[in-house]
């Protein structure tokens, strides 16, 4: 029985393990492909590239659409949301502790 449990307890760990990997390997294979705005477009709103963060308890699409549509872009914080929504492919505004999101960052903005 003690087998089993530790059996079960390293199954777990080698699927967190394998979920971990899978993020980034998605994560990384979104941005070499995705199709990325040029920077001299004169376009402040064009997209130039991505932030990956990470969700953290109590964090919500508003709360981090304004935070981040300051630091990242030139946008309103209404069109950063819907931008953030679009790019993570979101169906809803609800987001959950743990998982990643890709942050746009437009031209200029750094």
């Amino acid at each position: 029985m003690r087998k089993m449990i530790a059996g079960l307890k390293d199954s777990k760990k080698m699927c967190v393990l394998l979920a971990g990997a899978f993020i980034i390997i998605f994560i990384a294979m979104f941005m070499l492909f995705s199709s990325k705005a040029s920077a001299d477009s004169g376009d402040l709103n064009d997209v130039s590239g991505y932030e990956v963060i990470l969700v953290h308890s109590g964090d919500t699409l508003d709360m981090l659409s304004h935070r981040y549509s300051r630091e990242y872009s030139h946008m309103s914080t209404y069109e950063y949301k819907s931008q953030i929504v679009k790019i993570n492919g979101l169906s809803n505004e609800y987001i959950r502790e743990g998982s990643y999101l890709l942050m746009p960052v437009t031209a200029g903005s750094r």
